[in-house]
């Protein structure tokens, strides 16, 4: 519940000051987290190294 009330105050933050341009960095950013995340923790990083 912790992580949810984290991302819930962040768009809050996003919505009140007009910074909608950094969302899009936001999405990339945990996007590669969880790349790296999979890739190293499963069988799913060695298709992952033939893709790059």
């Amino acid at each position: 519940m912790e992580r949810l009330n984290v991302v819930v105050q962040l768009v809050k933050y996003f919505w009140s000051k007009r910074k909608f341009w950094l969302i899009p960095f936001i999405v990339v950013f945990v996007l590669m987290g969880l790349l790296v995340v999979v890739s190293q923790s499963s069988v799913v990083g060695s298709f992952i190294y033939t893709l790059f």
